[in-house]
Parts: C-alpha cells; structure tokens; sequence
C-alpha cells in the first residue's frame, strides 16, 4: 500500500437533527450545572455528552469529594449537598465526601425535573461557526455525523475543545512551557478495618500534614481524610515497592460504616490530555501504580491487610490541558486580593496557600520539599470572577465554563475544584438564557439581569456599588 500524509473525505450533508435554544458540550461539574441554569431561567436547553452518566470528573473519575467548606457553598452545589445528606450520601464538613452512585441517580433527576433535554454516547466533532458567531455543532454518535444548530453555545468540554475548533487562542497548561499537571486514576478498597486504621494514624502525627482542612479526623461527624504516610511511603520508595512519582498517600475519604476508602495517590506525569495516546500512556501507568500502591496499603498500613479493590475509576482524572485566551485572563492576583471586578456575576471560595504550585507538573508531589503538601495550611479565600473570563476572545455566542476557562496555569490551581466549575457553569447558563430571552448576544447580555436571576438560583452575588450592567470596555488589565 502507498503511504501517503493525509486522506481527503469525499464532501458530505451532514443532517440537521436539532434546533435548541443553548446547547451544552460535556456533562461534567461545569456541563451539567450550565444545563439546568439555563432551563431554570425559561431556556430550550440540550446537554450533550460522550459518557452514559452525569458529573464527569465527579462521577466517572470517581472525585467522590467536594473541595471547600460546606457552609460557604451554594447554588446548586449547596442543594445537591442538602439532597444527599438527607439520605446519609454525603458528609458535609471543611470538605464534603459523597456517594457516587447516589449523586448520579441525584444529577439525572435534577437535569430531567428541569426540563434539560439529554443526548448521551455522543462525541462533539466540531464548531459551525460563521462570521466570527457560532451557530451550532457538529457531532458524532452511532447515528452517524450530525448538525444540531443552537442560539448559544456552552463549551463545558473541560478541554475547551468547542472554543479551539471555533478558531479560539489558548494556552497549552503553563504559559512558560506548556506542561500539564499530572493525571490520576482513582480506585476504592473495601474490607478496611477503621478502628485499627485510625488508631494507628492516631499515634503516629509524625507521618500527616498538620493542616485540619487536609488531614481531617473527626469522630463526632465520622469525616475521615488522611493526607500522609510519608516515612512509609518514602521506605517503600527506596526500597522498590513503589513508584517513583508516589511520594505520599491519600485515603481522599474514608467512610467509616462501608468500610471503605477512595485512594487518590496516583500521579502521571509529562502527558498531554488531548493525545489519545498520552491518555492510553496514563492509563497504563496509572494502572501499574495502582497494583503497586494497593500491595503497599495492604502490607504497610495497619487495618488494611484484608482489604481488596471495589473499583478503579472509569475516567482518567484530567487536571489540565487548554486554557482558553478569552476577554480577560484571571490571574493569581486577582483572587488574593479579592479583586472587585464590575463585570462579576457570584463569590467563590477557595482554601489556597497564595504562589503554591497546586498538582506541579514538575512533579515530586509530596515529597520533602513540598511544602503545599507537606508543611502549610490552607487558608480559606472569598475571590470573583469576571464574566470576561468566560468569553472566548473575537468569538459570539459562545461561553467556556470550568477548568478551560480563561485562567492562567496559576490562576487555574485555585479555580479548578468541582464547587467553582459548578458555579461558573450555573452562572454561563443563565447568561445565555438571558441573553435568548432579551435577543442579544453574549457580549450584549444585561448582567444585572443575570445577578438578579442567579440570587433567585440561591448564588451568592458580589455587592459591589460599582457592578455594571454591561461588559467593561476594558478588556484587560
């Protein structure tokens, strides 16, 4: 056969099979969220995703956690929180453990009750985009190529993948070299004993951080979090019997009436996001390090030595990949200083320790010298949000919501968690249903409008005397 460098397809009518008022891409923390804003405020919505469940990383990646503190959330992570712990499927505290199966059974009916229109098994292909204004998507199931034309686009891709195809300038993970922080495969073990496991973690303080809101032992709320083991660790290190990028270990929950815990240890590095074969590579590895760490756990650590594998996650946990260039770049500054910004549409809290590098892709996380891990405590920061951040720069009718928003690698450590991509993705939406209802573009949108719509939605907006009802001229700055 003769080698050639491309093969050209034969020009094609791909059928149009919907017309809606916004269409989301990608069903995650930010996806879903935006979906049911949307619908909440009168809009025809359709979410469309490549999985068969709801949540993204918090579903199929198995991030059975909710980072920040319970009661500084709100908006639809404080209601899927309440809805849970009703039924004892999560722990609200500093962080906020949970029941996947049960938050995805939570996520279906809270899309469906809101009247969101689902269309799962199905990949985004790419943008139609005319004059700058994008029209709608092209997508790719078992049916074939397909059209589905749209007044608004939310790209909830976590990869930006809308907004790149739509012609959209972004950064490649951090700006100085383009380096990613690592990627992780999560898993469960079962059969743990608790009693033998905390008293062991109990008297030995000498092996966890110090930090309350990393290492969390609370035997009044039953939220266990245990962030450590590192002269463990590092003996299994020298002598072999562990990878050399597992430099600590982090039972991320663990639910002491199950008997179980999530383990989230598992670091690969130097791997691009976008590369199916860089996520092969991650998968491989992460599955290699995880027979190492599961024999480790049951041979080293105290109330583990029966306990076996329930699950390994179904989805790679993807920390970073596109950032996409958009009207304003967030920077790290901003949110140390609470920057007021008159485009602003909700509050976002974060613990942050200010200049960490959080999931470096240089790697060594957890070991001596990382401080973030090892020695400092986080503390709890209000910070905004510009609506800027969330509109690709030279392109209409298009909002980017979660971690491919227009964020810097630094700025992006603070904003990546699932509470602030819930919270963007509620707040896009409603813009975008605003923006239907009053026939105007995205840029156009009456934010005032949209506040007064996301307080009716339970989200906490800024106060400030100086919030504008339309973008500030200034772009950035």
């Amino acid at each position: 056969m003769t080698q050639m460098n491309y093969y050209t397809e034969n020009e094609q009518k791909i059928p149009i099979t919907k017309f809606t008022e916004v269409v989301v891409i990608g069903a995650g923390s930010a996806g879903w969220s935006a979906a049911v804003g949307a619908a909440r405020c009168g809009a025809k919505v359709l979410l469309v995703d490549r999985d068969l469940n709801l949540g993204g990383t918090s579903t199929n990646s198995m991030m059975h956690l909710f980072g920040g503190p319970y009661d500084h959330s709100h908006g639809l992570m404080r209601e899927v929180i309440d809805e849970l712990s009703k039924s004892g499927e999560a722990k609200p505290g500093p962080l906020t453990p949970f029941d996947g199966r049960a938050y995805s059974t939570l996520l279906f009916k809270i899309v469906q009750n809101a009247g969101v229109e689902v269309l799962l098994n199905t990949w985004f292909s790419r943008a139609i985009i005319e004059n700058n204004e994008v029209k709608g998507v092209i997508v790719e199931n078992k049916g074939g190529r397909q059209a589905i034309m749209a007044d608004i686009v939310i790209d909830a891709s976590g990869d930006g993948d809308v907004a790149a195809s739509a012609g959209a300038e972004f950064v490649l993970g951090r700006t100085n070299d383009n380096k990613m922080r690592p990627i992780s495969l999560l898993f469960r073990i079962g059969n743990v004993n608790v009693d033998s496991l905390l008293e062991w973690v109990e008297s030995h303080p000498e092996e966890f951080k110090e930090d309350p809101n990393s290492h969390i032992i609370n035997h009044e709320q039953g939220l266990y979090r245990l962030h450590g083991f590192f002269n463990i660790t590092a003996k299994a290190r020298e002598e072999g019997r562990l990878d050399k990028d597992c430099h600590y270990i982090r039972f991320e929950y663990l639910w002491p009436d199950r008997n179980s815990a999530l383990i989230n240890s598992t670091r690969v590095y130097n791997v691009n996001g976008l590369k199916a074969e860089d996520l092969t590579k991650a998968v491989l590895k992460g599955r290699e390090q995880i027979e190492t760490l599961f024999e480790f756990i049951k041979d080293s650590i105290p109330g583990c030595e029966n306990t076996f594998i329930i699950d390994i996650a179904s989805q790679l946990g993807v920390r970073e990949t596109r950032h996409i260039i958009g009207d304003y770049i967030l920077q790290e500054e901003d949110l140390i200083t609470e920057r007021e910004f008159s485009d602003a549409l909700f509050k976002d809290f974060r613990r942050m320790v200010p200049g960490a590098a959080v999931h470096s892709p240089d790697g060594n996380e957890g070991a001596k010298g990382d401080d973030l891990e090892r020695d400092q405590s986080r503390k709890l920061f209000p910070f905004n949000i510009p609506y800027r951040s969330f509109l690709p720069k030279g392109i209409d009718n298009l909002l980017v919501a979660g971690r491919c928003f227009s964020a810097d690698h630094q700025a992006d450590g603070w904003t990546r968690d699932i509470p602030g991509c819930i919270l963007m993705g509620q707040a896009t939406g409603v813009a975008s249903a605003i923006a239907i209802r009053d026939n105007v573009k995205t840029r156009d949108v009456n934010l005032n409008k949209v506040r007064i719509e996301l307080e009716k939605q339970n989200i906490i907006v800024p106060k400030y005397s100086h919030l504008e009802s339309k973008i500030p001229i200034v772009h950035q700055g």
